[in-house]
């Protein structure tokens, strides 16, 4: 990721829409008082609020960063993350049919970030990672990328959990409370728990297939579970 890129990613961060949206409020009211007045002084304080409110705008539109910007950015760093099945045949004959690759990602909170609220409502950090989880013939193969937005480096790793070093596979919620501006919020961050003798926890956002891939899991460690025996 350039410094170009970083330093949008920062003004998405630390730059209100505020200025925006009061300079388009003033403007709007400007020019609807010019043309339904008959007053000279209204005429003259119409005009100076367009004004100023057009300032205003513009000021705020400058170098203005929007959630679609940021979703882009973060597509173009997770794209190569999949595993070139073309080039890895042998990668792709121990694949479990069965049981679909499953995309995770997710925003993560911890103390000392930046946090932005999206006009969904839902809160955004300056960390986010990425996973794609592959149900293999002998465990699961996983590649998980955390990406800094506001900086380097990008860390990606990847590792294969042997089914009979899994304990379990199950979805997790916690709660984290942080605080934007001078106001208090309280998300509840899900993740993916692969318990035994490599623990992973890979963040996530709700998703129906997650609820799946467990079911099918588990019957896959019930049956090793049986064989060990």
């Amino acid at each position: 990721m350039d410094q170009k890129q970083i330093k949008r990613n920062l003004n998405y961060f630390t730059k209100s829409d505020t200025p925006l949206y009061v300079g388009i409020g003033m403007l709007i009211v400007g020019v609807v008082l010019y043309f339904v007045t008959y007053s000279y002084l209204v005429y003259i304080i119409a005009s100076v609020l367009a004004a100023a409110g057009l300032i205003l705008m513009l000021i705020g539109a400058s170098g203005r960063v929007t959630d679609a910007d940021i979703d882009t950015c973060i597509a173009a760093l997770t794209e190569d993350m999949e595993v070139d099945l073309v080039e890895n045949p042998k990668f792709a004959k121990r694949m479990l049919g069965q049981i679909p690759v499953l995309h995770l990602q997710s925003y993560l909170y911890k103390e000392g970030l930046r946090y932005r609220i999206a006009k969904s409502g839902s809160i955004r950090s300056e960390l986010y990672q990425a996973c794609i989880v592959y149900a293999l013939d002998t465990g699961l193969y996983v590649v998980l990328r955390s990406i800094p937005l506001l900086g380097d480096p990008i860390d990606t790793q990847t590792v294969e959990i042997p089914y009979s070093e899994i304990q379990s596979v199950e979805s997790m919620q916690g709660e984290f409370k942080l605080t934007i501006g001078k106001k208090s919020y309280t998300v509840t961050p899900t993740a993916l728990c692969i318990r035994g003798a490599q623990p992973l926890e890979i963040p996530m956002q709700n998703t129906a297939d997650v609820d799946e891939f467990i079911t099918r899991i588990s019957r896959i460690l019930a049956e090793h579970a049986k064989q060990s025996r």
